[in-house]
């Protein structure tokens, strides 16, 4: 069971971040400002995203905390 939310959790993020990098992609030819920042963006909801799962996960014993 956890497994599964695990899994929807980061396929969420996933999708969030994609969908961030296909807009910064589509408009970089006329807006590359907005761009690099969408794609910065998406890096940074990566990486949040990444830190607040793995917390989450030592939390509740899931996985060992290093």
């Amino acid at each position: 069971m956890a497994s599964a939310a695990i899994n929807l959790v980061a396929e969420r993020f996933q999708t969030v971040v994609e969908e961030l990098r296909r807009e910064a992609w589509r408009i970089e030819s006329y807006d590359p400002v907005t761009a690099f920042r969408l794609d910065d963006a998406a890096t940074s909801f990566c990486e949040a995203g990444t830190s607040i799962l793995q917390d989450w996960l030592v939390e509740t014993g899931t996985i060992p905390s290093n």
